[in-house]
């Protein structure tokens, strides 16, 4: 069975505030099952190179100020670039799967009877 459960995507990081608040940000990032700290680069320009030649899929950028802008009640924001690379697709359903209905299990079936009653539905339909 396939998963489609993401983990372990190379990140760099561009931490240009340098503060506690950054540094505990990334941290997070760093022991998640879903990123690999990979690269923590210190200009944005050298970290988007790493997404063009893919050694890492994403890039998170944290701007100078972020922790002053936060301690000061205001908004902050981070920047997170992402390869746009495409990533391979599923193959094509069988054309039972491709019913259009307002729910799954009436998907499910109308699948099932558009084939006879013979089709196997999709588990995800069920």
């Amino acid at each position: 069975m396939r998963s489609f459960d993401v983990s372990h995507l190379p990140l760099a990081v561009v931490d240009e505030d340098r503060s506690a608040l950054s540094r505990s940000l990334i941290q997070k990032f760093a022991v998640s099952e879903t990123f690999d700290l990979k690269f923590q680069e210190t200009r944005v320009a050298t970290a988007t190179d790493l997404l063009e030649k893919g050694d890492a899929t994403m890039v998170l950028v944290v701007p100078a100020g972020f922790e002053g802008a936060l301690l000061a009640g205001k908004s902050a924001q981070l920047q997170l670039l992402q390869d746009g690379t495409p990533i391979p697709t599923l193959p094509p359903m069988p054309s039972m799967m491709l019913c259009r209905s307002s729910s799954a299990r009436s998907a499910k079936r109308s699948c099932c009877r558009e084939e006879g009653g013979r089709g196997t539905p999709d588990p995800y339909l069920v």
